[in-house]
């Protein structure tokens, strides 16, 4: 073969080209199933912290109403004793 010659195209490297396109359309497919599952877990999360969110709000009104009606029982308490002496 001199250099001005191509050379036979090699049916091994066709086989290897196909091979490395099968490889990357199934590590993209991969990849975009792994995408698909870390948004559903993200979604998930961001579910569960608005949930703790919100259950932390309503404990904390529930503590505020409860420390302001042991206010005014206490309070009421007082006046009661004070009417009496």
């Amino acid at each position: 073969m001199t250099d001005d010659q191509t050379p036979a195209p090699d049916h091994h490297d066709a086989d290897a080209e196909r091979a490395e396109a099968f490889d990357a359309d199934a590590a993209l497919e991969a990849a975009l199933t792994e995408v698909a599952s870390l948004k559903e877990q993200m979604l998930r999360v961001a579910a569960e912290a608005e949930n703790v969110k919100r259950r932390a709000e309503r404990e904390s009104n529930d503590a505020r109403a409860y420390a302001i009606q042991k206010f005014a029982r206490d309070l009421l308490g007082v006046a009661d004793n004070l009417e009496r002496a």
